[in-house]
């Protein structure tokens, strides 16, 4: 199950790595472009290049959190689940009730 993790995230990172390469290329037809609907058309390949790294650059770091999760000790685990639920009940109080400590009053 790691195993296959590990190369799937080998293999999403390859991908990236081949959409940034596009992206390059893209922006320098976008520059060079003297036509104006030429440069529109590089513009808009390059909107959903950046989209695709944006949505492939999230799951890279799924898989990486995935794997991370899986392959350290229990006892992180649960520390890590306890720490997050603490996190979430801290951003739900309301700090309106506790005094400020200051200087100046």
């Amino acid at each position: 199950d790691v195993e296959e993790e590990a190369d799937e995230l080998s293999a999403l990172r390859g991908r990236l790595e081949a959409l940034h390469v596009q992206r390059v290329k893209w922006e320098t037809k976008a520059w060079e472009a003297v036509k104006p609907g030429r440069r529109k058309y590089a513009q808009a390949q390059l909107y959903v290049l950046k989209r695709r790294i944006k949505r492939l650059t999230k799951k890279v770091q799924e898989v990486e959190m995935s794997l991370a999760i899986s392959t350290e000790p229990s006892y992180k685990r649960g520390r890590e689940v306890r720490y997050s639920e603490l996190e979430e009940e801290l951003t739900e109080l309301p700090f309106e009730t506790f005094p400020i400590m200051s200087g100046e009053g």
